[in-house]
Order: structure tokens, then sequence, then C-alpha cells
């Protein structure tokens, strides 16, 4: 299992960690989320120097700030091209793909809060109920059952973070420790219980990546 750290600093770009997410493959989810990061320090930096000048770096308050800046910069530049691409591919495709397995991945948590521990695949199931309700309100990429088992075979490492901002926004809860804890939370429910009849969960450790809140910068 992978870990992303988050501060509350850093929380102010969950959207686009959320979107890096959507890339087709770990590694460039990993980069395009390095690149949100990166970038998000380099403004922290400009904000410094305009409100503190050139001798910012000096002040006690920034040190941690500092000692990060050089390694972004270097980083940022190598993972451009690829949060580029990224989100090209987000707003053409992907995002269709991302919200309906955090669909799926909702109905599955609900599954395991009423202790229904419904299967995914079969007719009637979880994917079919998804479907269903795809078709009913006309939502592209979530009518055919082919199509919504991909995106959650893709997606479903890192639905739980949708999920939690999801929530949160429904129950107005804004705190980057909060909302993340909510993330952590449902990841440890999707990967630690079983659909009814099976021993395999929901969804392996080993694929999931976890949202961990970092106090400082």
């Amino acid at each position: 299992m992978i870990k992303v750290e988050i501060s509350e600093a850093g929380f102010q770009v969950i959207g686009e960690l959320r979107i890096a997410l959507s890339a087709e493959t770990v590694e460039d989810r990993l980069k395009a989320m390095e690149h949100v990061q990166h970038r998000f320090i380099r403004s922290l930096v400009e904000n410094a120097h305009s409100k503190f000048g050139a001798e910012w770096e000096k002040i006690p308050s920034m040190s941690a700030l500092a000692a990060k800046v050089s390694k972004s910069y270097v980083q940022s530049a190598s993972t451009e091209d690829i949060f580029s691409d990224v989100f090209h591919q987000y707003e053409k495709k992907n995002h269709r793909g991302l919200m309906v397995a955090e669909q799926v991945g909702q109905m599955v948590f609900f599954s395991i809060v009423d202790r229904k521990l419904e299967g995914l695949h079969r007719d009637g199931k979880i994917i079919d109920q998804v479907c269903q309700q795809g078709r009913a309100r006309d939502v592209p990429g979530a009518k055919d059952k082919d199509t919504v088992r991909k995106s959650w075979m893709k997606y479903k490492g890192v639905v739980h973070l949708g999920m939690a901002l999801n929530d949160a926004e429904e129950l107005k809860i804004t705190r980057a420790k909060d909302v993340l804890g909510m993330a952590e939370e449902m990841r440890l429910m999707l990967c630690s219980n079983c659909p009814k009849g099976t021993s395999e969960p929901y969804v392996n450790q080993d694929d999931q990546i976890s949202f961990v809140y970092k106090s400082g910068p």
C-alpha cells in the first residue's frame, strides 16, 4: 500500500489531487500528485516572498517551507507534462470513470455498513444496481456493466478519497484532518470486508493509496 501525506495547507488543492488520481496508472497518479503538491509549494513561496520580501527564508516560521523549495522546483519540472496529460484526459473522459467508480465504492460502503455485504459482479448486485441508476438518470459511463466494471477495477484503490470529499461537502466538514480521517476509515472498510460467501476483500489493500494527514506546511 502506498501512503500520500497531505497537510492542512496542502488540502487547499485537494480538488487537483483528485484529478491526479484519474490517471491511467498508479505511477502516473503519484507523479501527477507530486506535481500538484510541488506547484502548491511554489505558490506558498511566491506568497511568502510577496509578503516578507527576499529575506523570507530567514524567518523561523518559514524554515520548514524553505527546506522544501529547491527539491520542489526540480521535481515539479519533471512531472509537469504528466499532470498536463492527466488533466487533459480527465476533462476528455476519465472524470466519468472516476466518478462512476466512486459511486460503486459508495454503494459498497453502504452495503458494508448495513452488513448486507453484497457482491459486485452478478446480476442484481452492486455494479448492476449502478448501471440501473445510470440508465435511469442518463449518466454517461454508468449504463453498461462492462464499462462500470472496468472503471471500478481501474480506480477502486483510490475511490475512498472522492467518497470522503463528497460526504464532507454534504456534511459541511472542512478540516483536512477530519476529511482525511473519513477517507482512511472508508479505505479500511473496503479492504477489510468481503462480499458474503467469499474470502477476497472488496479492495485488496496492496492496490490502495492511503491519504494521511500531516501537520505542518
